[in-house]
């Protein structure tokens, strides 16, 4: 489901998660069970009307109509904004939790940016990145013909303790090709615990 951060305009695509099926579950759990009802006035396409339950709690009409009496006209006519309070309210109750984890997944994903930014200026992966390079010879491995100039994961899932055949060496361009055409699955590493400066 697609939503958006009030605050920063930010469209973000909600992934399932555990907590977002049991949020989801309890919020369908709530929904009216119908325990307080009285018979009201409900009017008819054909101008006139019959007597049937209402919901108070959400407006919904219940069962059957009852057989038409003399006594019929004391019935309070049915409320109809109830159904359409009620269902304003769950709208907006569903939206609030699909916001909730919105926010929650940009915020994973901004911790795991900044973790990964501060991962890239480290000792360690410029190490790395000097070992892929000379394993390149210095040569693009996307078009083997202009100088490497970056190193390229193939793969997140291991970030902070990456295989070298993870990783390969590409010039600018090809590099720019590779993030045009598939941003980084990021939610194999999102399912993970591990975090790239715990080694």
């Amino acid at each position: 489901m697609k939503v958006i951060i009030p605050e920063t305009g930010q469209i973000v695509i909600v992934l399932s998660t555990e907590e977002l099926d049991r949020d989801l579950q309890a919020y369908r759990g709530e929904a009216c069970s119908h325990t307080r009802q009285e018979l009201r006035r409900l009017s008819t396409a054909n101008g006139g009307y019959q007597v049937k339950f209402q919901c108070l709690g959400c407006g919904k009409r219940i069962g059957n109509p009852r057989k038409q009496q003399s006594d019929d006209d004391k019935f309070p006519l049915a409320d109809k904004g109830v159904e359409e309070r009620y269902e304003n309210r769950r709208s907006q109750e569903q939206s609030e939790i699909y916001l909730k984890h919105a926010r929650l997944q940009v915020e994973k994903q901004s911790s795991w940016w900044k973790t990964y930014n501060a991962y890239l200026q480290s000792e360690e992966w410029a190490t790395k990145r000097e070992l892929v390079l000379k394993r390149a010879l210095g040569i693009c491995e996307g078009c083997r013909i202009k100088k490497a100039s970056e190193v390229h994961h193939l793969s997140y899932s291991h970030v902070g303790k990456e295989f070298l055949f993870e990783l390969v060496a590409v010039c600018e361009d090809c590099h720019q090709r590779l993030h045009d055409e598939k941003q980084p699955d990021l939610d194999e590493f999102f399912d993970s615990d591990d975090d790239p400066e715990d080694d």
